[in-house]
């Protein structure tokens, strides 16, 4: 089935042909196009703030609590930056139990996060503790085509690492990472001396 829109809820209805004998009843199924949304019923672990720094735009979601269903849908939230820019991007959990850490980013924008070993889809995992708070830095791709795609943070107790496993106690938010043009000439970052051995001084002069 091509040219369904994301993020979008479908109705489907079937009918078998009998032949000459008629059709059956229909069938409905509703379905959702888009990337899968975990759920989870259980308030107490979730993500309460996510900040980014470094991007030409920054993400500043704080005091956000439980989403509904353990589920966020952030995506009008957005930090940007060029490729093989890099932003830092800090997360506070639920203050009292938090959880394993993990996030990704779609870059090929499938409808899908690549959590296969070593993809460049996987962006950050935190899993040998529960982490209450962190940060953690995502360089975007060389060659990154400009457009929209959608990063997932993740928090997990009793965790599975995996982007569409529901949890019982834990919660998923998406955002956007929004991929501009290069610029021609870049702002210089990175600046240090060395080997300075004489100084001139110029004479105050009244």
């Amino acid at each position: 089935m091509t040219g369904l829109t994301p993020y979008t809820f479908y109705d489907v209805y079937i009918q078998t042909s009998c032949g000459f004998s008629g059709t059956a009843d229909f069938v409905s199924y509703t379905f959702r196009t888009g990337h899968c949304a975990p759920s989870s019923d259980n308030t107490i672990i979730y993500i309460n703030d996510v900040t980014t720094t470094g991007g030409a735009t920054n993400i500043s979601n704080t005091a956000s609590g439980f989403s509904t269903g353990g589920y966020g849908d952030f995506r009008t939230q957005s930090v940007s930056g060029y490729a093989t820019q890099s932003f830092d991007m800090a997360f506070i959990n639920d203050g009292t139990y938090g959880g394993k850490m993990y996030a990704w980013v779609d870059w090929n924008n499938d409808l899908a996060f690549d959590n296969t070993t070593g993809s460049s889809e996987i962006v950050y995992i935190a899993d040998d503790v529960n982490y209450g708070s962190g940060t953690f830095t995502v360089t975007i791709p060389d060659g990154q085509t400009i457009g929209d795609y959608v990063l997932r943070i993740k928090v997990q107790q009793n965790s599975d690492g995996n982007p569409c496993g529901d949890m019982a106690y834990g919660e998923v938010e998406d955002y956007t990472v929004s991929v501009t043009e290069t610029p021609s000439c870049l702002v210089p970052d990175t600046l240090a001396s060395s080997n300075i051995t004489s100084c001139f001084s110029r004479p105050f002069l009244e």
